[in-house]
């Protein structure tokens, strides 16, 4: 997986990392990843691996993800979410195999295209729950940054 990163000079300098493994098992449920690199802690969208969030230090990456867990609210990206959207007909089919599902079984819908059939044309889905959607997909927790 590549990722594209624009180094800040004034990140610290290198140094032996920690295994992200414990960061990845409370950000995976909730669709991200977390990586380190040269000391600075990066976390992305599992389906958007070039849009990353850095952290000077393990406290800052720690609060994200504590917000990350505390929201009730799930996005889909219809484009980068693996999946299919018919929008004729709303219809979306997970490429992960499981059970297609329509637009209308979202709660909310966003984006940037036209107003006029939102939901048919929204780029985002929104579920407003704790508990991941019963959706296939690669739906990631949503807390508006």
């Amino acid at each position: 997986m590549a990722f594209h990163l624009i180094y800040n000079f004034d990140m610290p300098a290198p140094h032996p990392t920690e295994h992200p493994a414990h960061f990845n098992a409370r950000s995976r449920p909730l669709g991200y990843e977390t990586i380190v690199i040269n000391g600075s802690y990066f976390i992305h969208r599992s389906d958007e691996p070039n849009r990353m969030h850095a952290f000077r230090d393990v406290q800052g990456l720690e609060s994200y993800i504590g917000l990350l867990e505390g929201t009730p609210s799930w996005r889909l990206d219809l484009t980068h979410g693996g999946v299919n959207v018919d929008r004729q007909t709303g219809s979306v089919t997970p490429h992960d195999g499981s059970a297609p599902f329509t637009v209308h079984d979202a709660q909310g819908w966003s984006g940037s295209r036209p107003m006029n059939d939102m939901v048919r044309n929204a780029d985002y889905l929104h579920i407003y729950q704790t508990a991941p959607p019963p959706y296939g997909g690669a739906w990631h927790k949503w807390i508006g940054l």
